[in-house]
Protein backbone atom coordinates (compact mmCIF):
# COMPACT_ATOMS: atom_id res chain seq x y z
CA UNK A 1 0.00 0.00 0.00
CA UNK A 2 1.36 3.56 -0.91
CA UNK A 3 -0.07 7.19 -0.14
CA UNK A 4 0.16 9.24 -3.19
CA UNK A 5 -0.48 12.81 -2.78
CA UNK A 6 -1.28 15.86 -4.86
CA UNK A 7 2.73 16.85 -4.60
CA UNK A 8 3.88 13.22 -5.83
CA UNK A 9 1.77 13.78 -9.57
CA UNK A 10 2.17 16.51 -11.82
CA UNK A 11 1.94 20.23 -10.80
CA UNK A 12 -0.88 22.37 -11.49
CA UNK A 13 -3.39 19.89 -10.16
CA UNK A 14 -3.68 21.21 -6.68
CA UNK A 15 -7.33 20.13 -6.39
CA UNK A 16 -6.48 16.19 -6.33
CA UNK A 17 -7.65 14.39 -3.72
CA UNK A 18 -4.92 12.61 -1.62
CA UNK A 19 -4.58 8.74 -2.74
CA UNK A 20 -4.10 5.85 -0.64
CA UNK A 21 -3.52 3.12 -3.19
CA UNK A 22 -4.25 -0.69 -2.84
CA UNK A 23 -2.13 -2.28 -5.24
CA UNK A 24 -4.03 -5.86 -4.93
CA UNK A 25 -2.96 -7.00 -8.66
CA UNK A 26 0.08 -4.44 -9.67
CA UNK A 27 -0.87 -2.78 -12.36
CA UNK A 28 -3.82 -4.49 -13.48
CA UNK A 29 -6.16 -4.38 -9.87
CA UNK A 30 -6.01 -1.47 -8.29
CA UNK A 31 -7.91 0.70 -6.00
CA UNK A 32 -7.09 4.43 -5.40
CA UNK A 33 -9.01 5.82 -2.13
CA UNK A 34 -9.39 9.30 -1.70
CA UNK A 35 -9.86 10.92 1.48
CA UNK A 36 -12.89 12.99 0.51
CA UNK A 37 -14.82 9.93 -0.31
CA UNK A 38 -15.95 8.46 2.95
CA UNK A 39 -16.55 5.22 1.30
CA UNK A 40 -19.95 6.13 -0.65
CA UNK A 41 -18.44 5.99 -4.36
CA UNK A 42 -16.90 3.72 -5.70
CA UNK A 43 -15.86 4.36 -9.52
CA UNK A 44 -14.34 1.39 -11.58
CA UNK A 45 -12.60 2.14 -15.13
CA UNK A 46 -12.13 -0.80 -16.80
CA UNK A 47 -8.94 -0.99 -19.56
CA UNK A 48 -9.39 -0.80 -23.50
CA UNK A 49 -7.26 -4.35 -25.53
CA UNK A 50 -3.50 -4.03 -25.16
CA UNK A 51 -3.26 -1.44 -22.39
CA UNK A 52 0.29 -0.93 -21.14
CA UNK A 53 -1.36 0.80 -18.54
CA UNK A 54 -4.47 1.81 -17.13
CA UNK A 55 -6.76 3.58 -19.59
CA UNK A 56 -8.18 6.67 -18.72
CA UNK A 57 -6.28 7.06 -15.68
CA UNK A 58 -5.23 11.06 -16.42
CA UNK A 59 -9.10 11.18 -17.11
CA UNK A 60 -10.16 9.85 -14.02
CA UNK A 61 -7.73 10.24 -10.87
CA UNK A 62 -8.54 13.89 -10.03
CA UNK A 63 -12.11 13.18 -9.53
CA UNK A 64 -13.85 12.61 -5.44
CA UNK A 65 -15.15 8.88 -5.39
CA UNK A 66 -12.71 6.31 -4.67
CA UNK A 67 -11.80 4.29 -8.41
CA UNK A 68 -10.82 1.15 -8.88
CA UNK A 69 -8.76 0.40 -12.72
CA UNK A 70 -8.91 -2.62 -13.97
CA UNK A 71 -6.87 -3.93 -16.83
CA UNK A 72 -6.54 -7.73 -18.07
CA UNK A 73 -3.05 -8.76 -17.77
CA UNK A 74 -3.35 -11.08 -21.13
CA UNK A 75 -4.32 -7.66 -22.63
CA UNK A 76 -7.29 -8.75 -25.20
CA UNK A 77 -9.66 -11.73 -23.71
CA UNK A 78 -12.25 -9.80 -22.95
CA UNK A 79 -11.67 -10.41 -19.24
CA UNK A 80 -12.89 -13.21 -20.17
CA UNK A 81 -10.59 -15.13 -18.56
CA UNK A 82 -10.24 -12.83 -15.39
CA UNK A 83 -7.17 -11.48 -13.99
CA UNK A 84 -5.65 -14.19 -12.64
CA UNK A 85 -4.18 -17.83 -14.17
CA UNK A 86 -7.36 -20.23 -13.86
CA UNK A 87 -10.02 -17.39 -13.18
CA UNK A 88 -12.85 -16.34 -15.40
CA UNK A 89 -14.94 -13.42 -16.04
CA UNK A 90 -17.25 -14.69 -12.95
CA UNK A 91 -14.46 -14.30 -10.56
CA UNK A 92 -13.46 -10.96 -11.54
CA UNK A 93 -17.11 -10.21 -10.74
CA UNK A 94 -16.85 -11.82 -7.56
CA UNK A 95 -13.61 -9.72 -6.54
CA UNK A 96 -14.77 -6.49 -7.60
CA UNK A 97 -18.20 -6.99 -5.67
CA UNK A 98 -16.27 -7.94 -2.35
CA UNK A 99 -14.56 -4.39 -3.06
CA UNK A 100 -17.92 -2.30 -4.09
CA UNK A 101 -19.90 -3.77 -1.29
CA UNK A 102 -18.24 -1.39 0.59
CA UNK A 103 -19.92 1.44 -1.09
CA UNK A 104 -22.97 3.69 -1.20
CA UNK A 105 -22.61 4.10 -4.89
CA UNK A 106 -21.21 2.21 -7.67
CA UNK A 107 -20.31 3.47 -11.16
CA UNK A 108 -18.22 1.88 -14.01
CA UNK A 109 -16.49 3.37 -17.50
CA UNK A 110 -14.40 1.57 -20.35
CA UNK A 111 -14.05 2.15 -23.57
CA UNK A 112 -14.20 -0.65 -26.36
CA UNK A 113 -12.96 -3.33 -24.52
CA UNK A 114 -13.44 -1.98 -21.30
CA UNK A 115 -16.61 -0.89 -22.51
CA UNK A 116 -18.25 -4.15 -23.14
CA UNK A 117 -16.32 -4.66 -19.36
CA UNK A 118 -18.38 -1.70 -17.93
CA UNK A 119 -21.69 -2.69 -19.24
CA UNK A 120 -21.04 -6.29 -17.89
CA UNK A 121 -19.73 -5.73 -14.57
CA UNK A 122 -22.03 -2.69 -13.84
CA UNK A 123 -25.04 -4.65 -14.99
CA UNK A 124 -23.71 -7.93 -12.09
CA UNK A 125 -22.61 -5.07 -9.39
CA UNK A 126 -26.52 -2.93 -10.08
CA UNK A 127 -24.66 0.27 -10.78
CA UNK A 128 -26.09 3.45 -10.00
CA UNK A 129 -24.57 4.34 -13.68
CA UNK A 130 -22.99 3.15 -16.24
CA UNK A 131 -20.76 5.07 -19.31
CA UNK A 132 -19.58 2.78 -21.93
CA UNK A 133 -17.77 4.59 -25.10
CA UNK A 134 -17.86 1.95 -28.30
CA UNK A 135 -18.27 -1.11 -26.62
CA UNK A 136 -18.52 -4.26 -27.89
CA UNK A 137 -22.09 -5.93 -27.34
CA UNK A 138 -21.08 -9.16 -29.79
CA UNK A 139 -18.02 -10.56 -28.56
CA UNK A 140 -15.98 -12.87 -31.53
CA UNK A 141 -12.76 -13.76 -32.54
CA UNK A 142 -13.23 -13.37 -35.80
CA UNK A 143 -13.47 -9.89 -35.55
CA UNK A 144 -10.11 -7.44 -35.89
CA UNK A 145 -11.31 -5.84 -32.66
CA UNK A 146 -11.84 -9.45 -30.73
CA UNK A 147 -10.65 -11.48 -28.53
CA UNK A 148 -7.48 -13.84 -29.52
CA UNK A 149 -9.27 -17.11 -30.98
CA UNK A 150 -8.08 -19.28 -28.09
CA UNK A 151 -10.37 -17.74 -25.63
CA UNK A 152 -12.99 -19.27 -24.29
CA UNK A 153 -16.22 -16.73 -24.65
CA UNK A 154 -18.85 -16.89 -21.92
CA UNK A 155 -20.74 -13.94 -22.93
CA UNK A 156 -20.96 -13.72 -26.50
CA UNK A 157 -24.29 -11.31 -26.86
CA UNK A 158 -24.83 -9.49 -23.52
CA UNK A 159 -27.63 -7.38 -24.90
CA UNK A 160 -30.12 -9.90 -23.46
CA UNK A 161 -28.43 -9.55 -20.31
CA UNK A 162 -28.25 -6.00 -19.87
CA UNK A 163 -32.21 -5.74 -20.45
CA UNK A 164 -33.04 -7.43 -17.17
CA UNK A 165 -30.82 -4.53 -15.60
CA UNK A 166 -31.98 -1.34 -13.55
CA UNK A 167 -28.71 0.50 -14.02
CA UNK A 168 -28.93 3.80 -16.30
CA UNK A 169 -26.50 3.05 -18.85
CA UNK A 170 -25.33 5.61 -21.17
CA UNK A 171 -23.67 4.19 -24.49
CA UNK A 172 -21.77 6.67 -27.05
CA UNK A 173 -20.23 5.98 -30.03
CA UNK A 174 -19.21 7.00 -33.40
CA UNK A 175 -21.18 6.56 -36.58
CA UNK A 176 -18.72 6.09 -39.17
CA UNK A 177 -17.40 3.11 -37.84
CA UNK A 178 -19.18 0.12 -39.54
CA UNK A 179 -18.45 -2.30 -36.32
CA UNK A 180 -19.65 -0.07 -33.64
CA UNK A 181 -23.04 0.29 -35.71
CA UNK A 182 -23.44 -3.56 -35.80
CA UNK A 183 -22.47 -3.65 -32.16
CA UNK A 184 -25.22 -0.71 -31.27
CA UNK A 185 -27.79 -2.32 -33.88
CA UNK A 186 -27.33 -5.67 -31.28
CA UNK A 187 -28.02 -3.91 -28.00
CA UNK A 188 -30.69 -1.42 -29.99
CA UNK A 189 -33.03 -4.36 -30.59
CA UNK A 190 -32.66 -5.64 -27.23
CA UNK A 191 -33.23 -2.17 -25.01
CA UNK A 192 -35.13 0.13 -28.00
CA UNK A 193 -37.87 1.98 -25.55
CA UNK A 194 -36.62 1.67 -22.60
CA UNK A 195 -35.77 4.72 -19.99
CA UNK A 196 -32.70 3.68 -18.48
CA UNK A 197 -30.87 3.18 -22.11
CA UNK A 198 -29.49 6.06 -23.88
CA UNK A 199 -27.40 5.86 -26.88
CA UNK A 200 -25.37 8.79 -27.73
CA UNK A 201 -24.91 8.78 -31.44
CA UNK A 202 -21.44 10.78 -32.83
CA UNK A 203 -21.72 12.01 -36.34
CA UNK A 204 -18.98 10.94 -38.69
CA UNK A 205 -16.69 9.73 -36.07
CA UNK A 206 -15.19 6.86 -35.89
CA UNK A 207 -13.92 4.36 -32.54
CA UNK A 208 -11.51 6.90 -32.02
CA UNK A 209 -13.61 9.63 -30.93
CA UNK A 210 -12.76 9.54 -27.58
CA UNK A 211 -9.98 11.77 -28.99
CA UNK A 212 -12.56 14.27 -30.28
CA UNK A 213 -14.26 14.81 -26.97
CA UNK A 214 -11.01 15.02 -25.27
CA UNK A 215 -10.62 18.03 -27.53
CA UNK A 216 -14.19 19.71 -27.38
CA UNK A 217 -14.49 19.53 -23.68
CA UNK A 218 -12.17 17.32 -22.20
CA UNK A 219 -12.98 13.47 -21.13
CA UNK A 220 -12.82 14.12 -17.85
CA UNK A 221 -15.77 17.02 -18.09
CA UNK A 222 -17.95 14.31 -20.10
CA UNK A 223 -17.45 11.67 -17.53
CA UNK A 224 -18.49 13.74 -14.93
CA UNK A 225 -21.40 14.86 -16.45
CA UNK A 226 -22.86 11.63 -17.91
CA UNK A 227 -21.91 9.72 -14.75
CA UNK A 228 -22.67 11.64 -11.69
CA UNK A 229 -25.23 14.39 -13.29
CA UNK A 230 -26.94 12.82 -15.99
CA UNK A 231 -25.15 15.33 -18.52
CA UNK A 232 -23.96 15.41 -22.05
CA UNK A 233 -21.38 17.86 -21.91
CA UNK A 234 -20.59 17.84 -25.54
CA UNK A 235 -19.37 21.52 -26.77
CA UNK A 236 -19.56 21.54 -30.36
CA UNK A 237 -19.39 17.83 -31.40
CA UNK A 238 -22.20 17.04 -33.41
CA UNK A 239 -24.78 13.92 -31.33
CA UNK A 240 -27.80 12.79 -31.60
CA UNK A 241 -29.69 10.39 -28.82
CA UNK A 242 -30.71 7.21 -30.23
CA UNK A 243 -29.68 5.21 -33.51
CA UNK A 244 -30.32 7.25 -36.26
CA UNK A 245 -28.26 5.34 -38.99
CA UNK A 246 -30.89 4.65 -41.72
CA UNK A 247 -32.23 0.60 -41.16
CA UNK A 248 -31.02 0.89 -45.01
CA UNK A 249 -27.52 1.04 -43.74
CA UNK A 250 -27.89 -0.65 -40.49
CA UNK A 251 -28.81 -3.77 -43.28
CA UNK A 252 -26.07 -2.93 -45.38
CA UNK A 253 -23.42 -3.21 -42.73
CA UNK A 254 -24.90 -6.29 -41.17
CA UNK A 255 -24.89 -7.50 -44.68
CA UNK A 256 -20.87 -6.92 -44.83
CA UNK A 257 -20.18 -8.04 -41.24
CA UNK A 258 -22.17 -11.11 -42.30
CA UNK A 259 -19.94 -11.64 -45.53
CA UNK A 260 -16.70 -10.68 -43.87
CA UNK A 261 -17.33 -13.08 -41.27
CA UNK A 262 -17.14 -16.45 -43.70
CA UNK A 263 -14.45 -14.11 -45.55
CA UNK A 264 -16.64 -14.00 -48.71
CA UNK A 265 -14.61 -10.73 -49.89
CA UNK A 266 -16.09 -11.60 -53.49
CA UNK A 267 -19.80 -11.66 -52.60
CA UNK A 268 -19.01 -8.12 -50.40
CA UNK A 269 -17.43 -6.20 -52.95
CA UNK A 270 -19.93 -7.36 -55.56
CA UNK A 271 -22.93 -6.43 -53.00
CA UNK A 272 -21.59 -3.30 -51.86
CA UNK A 273 -21.22 -2.46 -55.34
CA UNK A 274 -24.59 -3.20 -56.15
CA UNK A 275 -25.73 -0.71 -53.34
CA UNK A 276 -23.02 2.18 -53.85
CA UNK A 277 -25.15 4.04 -55.72
CA UNK A 278 -27.53 4.63 -53.76
CA UNK A 279 -25.27 5.78 -50.93
CA UNK A 280 -22.61 7.44 -53.08
CA UNK A 281 -22.47 10.45 -49.91
CA UNK A 282 -21.96 7.93 -47.31
CA UNK A 283 -18.47 7.50 -46.46
CA UNK A 284 -18.55 3.87 -44.85
CA UNK A 285 -19.81 2.56 -47.93
CA UNK A 286 -16.83 3.69 -49.84
CA UNK A 287 -14.98 3.22 -47.43
CA UNK A 288 -16.07 -0.30 -47.19
CA UNK A 289 -15.85 -1.52 -51.31
CA UNK A 290 -12.35 -0.03 -50.88
CA UNK A 291 -11.94 -2.62 -48.26
CA UNK A 292 -13.28 -5.69 -50.14
CA UNK A 293 -11.94 -4.13 -53.63
CA UNK A 294 -8.05 -4.51 -52.00
CA UNK A 295 -9.42 -8.01 -50.18
CA UNK A 296 -10.28 -9.34 -53.71
CA UNK A 297 -7.15 -8.15 -55.45
CA UNK A 298 -8.34 -4.98 -57.55
CA UNK A 299 -5.36 -3.04 -59.14
CA UNK A 300 -4.28 0.16 -56.14
CA UNK A 301 -5.04 2.43 -59.55
CA UNK A 302 -8.62 1.44 -59.30
CA UNK A 303 -9.43 1.99 -55.61
CA UNK A 304 -7.31 5.03 -54.96
CA UNK A 305 -9.23 7.90 -55.96
CA UNK A 306 -11.97 6.50 -53.27
CA UNK A 307 -9.37 6.17 -50.85
CA UNK A 308 -8.35 9.73 -51.07
CA UNK A 309 -11.66 10.76 -51.37
CA UNK A 310 -13.25 10.27 -48.10
CA UNK A 311 -10.07 10.67 -46.00
CA UNK A 312 -9.67 14.22 -47.36
CA UNK A 313 -13.58 14.46 -46.50
CA UNK A 314 -12.87 12.91 -42.78
CA UNK A 315 -9.48 13.68 -42.48
CA UNK A 316 -9.45 12.88 -38.33
CA UNK A 317 -10.50 9.07 -39.69
CA UNK A 318 -7.23 7.18 -39.38
CA UNK A 319 -8.72 3.65 -41.07
CA UNK A 320 -9.44 6.36 -43.92
CA UNK A 321 -5.72 7.83 -43.93
CA UNK A 322 -4.61 4.63 -44.02
CA UNK A 323 -6.27 3.44 -46.71
CA UNK A 324 -5.22 6.38 -48.91
CA UNK A 325 -1.64 6.13 -47.40
CA UNK A 326 -1.52 2.59 -48.67
CA UNK A 327 -2.83 2.59 -51.97
CA UNK A 328 -0.66 5.80 -52.84
CA UNK A 329 2.43 3.28 -51.52
CA UNK A 330 1.16 0.70 -53.74
CA UNK A 331 1.18 3.17 -57.00
CA UNK A 332 4.17 4.42 -56.59
CA UNK A 333 3.65 7.81 -54.46
CA UNK A 334 5.51 7.62 -51.04
CA UNK A 335 5.47 11.10 -50.24
CA UNK A 336 1.74 11.58 -50.53
CA UNK A 337 1.59 8.31 -48.70
CA UNK A 338 3.16 9.81 -45.69
CA UNK A 339 1.31 12.56 -45.52
CA UNK A 340 -1.95 10.74 -44.84
CA UNK A 341 -0.03 8.45 -42.17
CA UNK A 342 0.95 11.59 -40.60
CA UNK A 343 -2.90 12.31 -40.07
CA UNK A 344 -3.31 8.69 -38.35
CA UNK A 345 -0.41 9.50 -36.25
CA UNK A 346 -1.91 12.84 -35.02
CA UNK A 347 -5.20 10.84 -33.80
CA UNK A 348 -3.27 7.64 -32.88
CA UNK A 349 0.51 7.61 -32.27
CA UNK A 350 0.96 4.11 -31.61
CA UNK A 351 -0.91 2.82 -34.84
CA UNK A 352 0.54 -0.32 -35.66
CA UNK A 353 -0.29 -0.64 -39.46
CA UNK A 354 0.45 2.73 -40.17
CA UNK A 355 4.06 2.17 -38.32
CA UNK A 356 4.95 -1.14 -40.04
CA UNK A 357 3.67 1.25 -43.90
CA UNK A 358 6.18 4.04 -42.86
CA UNK A 359 9.13 1.60 -41.77
CA UNK A 360 8.69 0.21 -45.56
CA UNK A 361 8.26 3.61 -47.15
CA UNK A 362 11.23 5.15 -45.15
CA UNK A 363 13.64 1.78 -46.46
CA UNK A 364 13.40 2.74 -50.29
Amino acid sequence: MATLSAGDMKTGEDDRPTRVVERIIPDAFELHRSDRNEAKRLLIVFSAANAKSFTFYRNTIRMRPDILYVREPAGNQWYQHGLRESETLPDMCKEIAEISGRYEEVYTLGSSMGGYAALYVGAVLKAKSVLAIAPQIIVDPRFSRGPTRKTNILTKNIAPFLKSSKSRFNIAYGNFDVIDVYNMDALHKHVEGMSNFRIIEYDSLDHMFPKEIDIDCTLEKFFRGLLFRDEIATNGLPYSIGLSVSKERIEIVNRYVNYTLKSDFRGCFDYLSSVLDGHSDWAPAKFMTVEMGQKIGLEASELVDWAIEIADRHPRIIDYNYAAAELLAQIGKPKTAQNYLDRTFKVRSNYARGKRLWRELNKK
